[in-house]
């Protein structure tokens, strides 16, 4: 019987935790050691996207097509998309946190980073600017994208196509100024409903990756 009753205390604690913390974080997401939940709510994330000409597309016509514009026009739409849609998409699980886009922030004008040419792999070639950005934007970790490709294969029946996606990751956290964890993500083709679909697909993967408790709600 006292053990039941200590099982049952430990039972609540937890479920008094999760409450605190806005919810019952999902177990979609990485444990790493040293960071708790308690040091991972409410921290501002940012986003370091790579420039639209870093990003590869294997078929810029059927890219283009997809989105009703010509391949010249996609890859202009593309670097929209990417800072929008797939921010937003991302604080929709991360929403214990708050999520922004590096390039949308006054301070990207004066502190320039770059997450194809700053990075050897995971690696910041030098943290001095990381650390000045983190300490001038209150910011806490960095969640870095390089290497990103899409692939498009056009549709033969009118529809938009299907469409795949790949990125490097990264997550660095400014404070212990260290990669805290990171890899490659691949997302095979699937038939576009809307453009949002693949960084749906994107964000939903990518926040598995990470330590941050994930929301368990469907993004709008």
């Amino acid at each position: 019987m006292r053990n039941n009753f200590r099982t049952w205390l430990q039972c609540a604690a937890l479920v008094v935790v999760a409450v605190a913390l806005g919810g019952c974080p999902s177990s979609k997401r990485i444990v790493v050691e040293g960071y708790d939940d308690a040091a991972l709510v409410r921290k501002r994330i940012m986003l370091l996207l790579p420039d639209s000409k870093d990003v590869k597309l294997t078929d810029a016509a059927a890219y283009g097509y997809a989105r009703g514009t010509t391949a010249e026009g996609g890859r202009d739409q593309m670097n929209a998309e990417l800072r929008t849609k797939l921010t937003y998409e991302i604080s929709q699980h991360l929403d214990s946190n708050t999520v922004l886009n590096y390039a949308d922030q006054s301070l990207s004008g004066s502190i320039m980073l770059n997450s194809t040419a700053d990075f050897t792999g995971a690696q910041p070639k030098s943290w001095d600017a990381y650390k000045r950005a983190g300490r001038e934007g209150n910011i806490d970790f960095f969640v870095v994208l390089n290497n990103v490709t899409f692939s498009n294969t056009a549709s033969s029946t009118g529809g938009r196509g299907k469409e795949g996606i790949e990125a490097d990751y990264s997550l660095l956290d400014l404070q212990q100024q260290k990669v805290v964890t990171s890899g490659h993500i691949s997302l095979g083709q699937e038939e576009l409903t809307t453009p949002a679909d693949t960084y749906r697909r994107l964000a939903e993967a990518l926040v598995g990756k990470l330590p941050f408790a994930v929301s368990e709600k469907k993004p709008k």
